[in-house]
């Protein structure tokens, strides 16, 4: 956490020492996750499709590059069972962005923060639990202009830089998320 907190301060540090073009912008998407195996206490089960959010603020310093926070949620059902695994992610991330033309654009990011990983079922305790561990993010998306923001479509994956261990019994989990996200940029 220490880490996540070192990295928001240097990147509100740089977007307020910047004196090159200078944007603001905050962003919405939602999205699904694509269906993926995670490990679970020494096995692999199966997720479904699930869904994801995100919010987030980003800081143009200096052309092409973006500095900002997001948060995100994704939540998906392990298959053929009433379990849920969800997490909620804070990163500090980077773009770099790449003009196409005058109104399309291209991006690639990376992330480094933290996750949250809840796992809840319907069978009580003591399975039910939660644990926030080192996280990562990498995206890559495209964005059209359109009137005072843009619309864009992203492929976003966030995984565990460790295994998170939930409940009494301190069991492993796995987390990894894929997800076809679409939203809304808006500048000022």
């Amino acid at each position: 956490m220490k880490t996540l907190l070192t990295a928001l301060a240097l990147t509100l540090g740089l977007s307020a020492t910047a004196a090159s073009a200078q944007t603001w912008a905050i962003e919405g998407s939602a999205g699904i996750t694509a269906p993926n195996a995670l490990q679970w206490w020494g096995g692999t089960d199966n997720l479904d499709a699930g869904r994801a959010f995100a919010l987030g603020a980003y800081y143009t310093a200096v052309p092409n590059w973006e500095f900002g926070v997001e948060l995100g949620y994704s939540s998906a059902d392990y298959s053929g069972l009433k379990s849920d695994l969800a997490g909620t992610s804070l990163m500090v991330s980077a773009r770099h962005v790449v003009a196409l033309s005058q109104t399309v654009s291209a991006y690639a990011g990376l992330g480094l923060g933290a996750i949250r990983v809840n796992y809840d079922n319907e069978y009580g305790n003591p399975y039910p639990g939660q644990d926030t561990v080192a996280g990562g993010m990498a995206a890559l998306g495209l964005r059209y202009h359109a009137g005072q923001g843009d619309i864009f479509s992203e492929i976003k994956h966030v995984a565990t830089l460790e295994t998170a261990h939930v409940s009494i019994f301190d069991y492993p989990v796995g987390f990894k998320r894929t997800s076809l996200n679409v939203g809304y940029r808006m500048t000022f």
